[in-house]
């Protein structure tokens, strides 16, 4: 995913992700998720750099339903 230069953070990648795809931005919620920057665990406030690999981990047994799209 090709970033907008004001998405610097991992925060600042979820708001994004929550505008884009507003059907399920409840699943981008940051106390519902641990975030990874190249596989490695990372802060909210951890600076994203051009190739960065972000993931996104559930930080519950059971993730949230998503709902029907």
């Amino acid at each position: 995913m090709v970033l907008p230069p004001s998405v610097t953070t991992v925060s600042e990648l979820l708001i994004l992700l929550r505008k884009r795809r507003y059907q399920v931005a409840q699943v981008f919620d940051e106390s519902l998720l641990r975030p990874t920057v190249n596989k490695q665990f990372a802060e909210f406030f951890t600076r994203l750099e051009d190739g960065d690999e972000v993931a996104l981990v559930p930080n519950r047994p059971t993730p949230p339903a998503t709902p029907d799209i």
